[in-house]
């Protein structure tokens, strides 16, 4: 019921917003011309768990309110913007395994994040961006309640790509910039100055 229904907006909300920990964007900045330190390799990991357990809430209670709005009303399914959000979070957890699998293996190497070679440091970006930008539009999603069946599939469909571009255009181009304006002076394994691990 409508009731139940309320109980699992909470969780959801909560799985939203502690997804956009900034983890992924804090690990970048501190590695943008120096090797991790042990604390904040510990930090990353921590990050990996808390996102990874985001996703799953996300999923469990997003399709608990799509089949409890289903009882509710077929209709509901016919909702555009469900499925907008369907996508996002669909390419959250694609975004999520390429970080798991690739981005923080990577960022947990000797070399600084900046010293890493241009189409790295340009994939990177990408994930890192495609992570800011998914979760904060799918808790947008969540409370435009203006959308619902109200626009087709392509207008905020359509925002959301807009959205993915700018940020990895924008994020790429001022990570590129600074790695050619980067100190010479750190040593690819050299720690962060003033940071201890």
């Amino acid at each position: 019921d409508v009731q139940n229904r309320r109980s699992l907006h909470p969780p959801h909300r909560h799985g939203a917003g502690r997804g956009e920990d900034p983890g992924v964007r804090r690990a970048l900045l501190a590695a943008r011309a120096c090797a991790l330190t042990r604390s904040m390799l510990e930090s990353l990991q921590l990050t990996k768990t808390v996102v990874t357990a985001c996703l799953g809430v996300l999923w469990i209670t997003g399709l608990a309110l799509v089949g409890q709005g289903y009882l509710e009303s077929p209709q509901y399914l016919d909702n555009q913007k469900l499925w907008v959000k369907a996508f996002v979070v669909l390419c959250l957890t694609v975004n999520g395994w390429a970080l798991h699998h690739w981005a923080f293996p990577l960022l947990q190497g000797p070399t600084p994040f900046l010293g890493l070679p241009t189409l790295q440091i340009a994939g990177l970006a990408a994930l890192a961006s495609a992570s800011s930008v998914s979760w904060m539009y799918a808790s947008f999603l969540g409370i435009a309640r203006g959308w619902n069946h109200t626009v087709v599939y392509s207008y905020p469909a359509s925002i959301y790509v807009a959205l993915l571009l700018a940020a990895w255009a924008g994020g790429a181009a001022a990570l590129l910039w600074l790695s050619r304006a980067r100190r010479p002076d750190f040593a690819e394994t050299q720690p962060c100055p003033g940071l201890r691990g």
